[in-house]
């Protein structure tokens, strides 16, 4: 059975991580920031090769997405290697609790060797502020058993909105949507 998932969201108005992103900046200036977006000779981003992502960038250029905000946030090691990265999307299908402006981090993977930095708050915090926070939600979906995540996105100043499931769509849990059945 799958885990119950739990919906956090940040109002772009709302955001208070702008000192905080400059100390990380600061405590973490070996690590390059860097923003992915589709094209054709770039259909995956750096260091990810999950098909799921190809998918994204194939529903990006059919103009699936009610927005051009696909993208991935990454940060960079020293050694050029990706040591945090955080998928972006807009509304589709899959999210249709979304506003149209709104965007959804995922797909949040930081490299073992790199955890306990803080990277995945500053990879937040570094999408609020270049992707604008004036104007529409940010959200972030996690299992209800990811202790770590939750952290994560508490320390970023999310806030739990409700709990959730991924619905089946046509019987298929992959073509499925995620659903608030419970408001906090």
């Amino acid at each position: 059975m799958a885990q119950p998932v739990l919906f956090f969201a940040l109002a772009g108005g709302d955001w208070s991580g702008a000192e905080r992103l400059r100390d990380m900046r600061a405590q973490t200036p070996e690590y390059h920031l860097d923003f992915w977006r589709p094209s054709l000779s770039r259909p995956f981003p750096p260091g990810r090769r999950d098909p799921r992502i190809l998918s994204y960038s194939f529903m990006h250029s059919a103009g699936l997405f009610e927005t051009l905000s696909y993208s991935m946030v990454h940060l960079s090691a020293p050694d050029g290697s990706i040591a945090h990265s955080s998928l972006i999307m807009p509304r589709f299908a899959r999210f249709p609790f979304m506003g149209l402006d709104d965007l959804q981090i995922g797909a949040t993977e930081t490299s073992p060797a790199h955890r306990g930095r803080g990277l995945a708050v500053r990879a937040i915090d570094e999408t609020i502020a270049t992707l604008g926070h004036s104007g529409r939600t940010f959200w972030y979906l996690t299992e209800d058993a990811n202790t770590a995540s939750i952290a994560v996105i508490r320390k970023a100043g999310f806030s739990l909105v409700g709990r959730g499931k991924k619905v089946p769509r046509f019987g298929l849990t992959p073509l499925g949507y995620y659903a608030i059945t419970e408001h906090s």
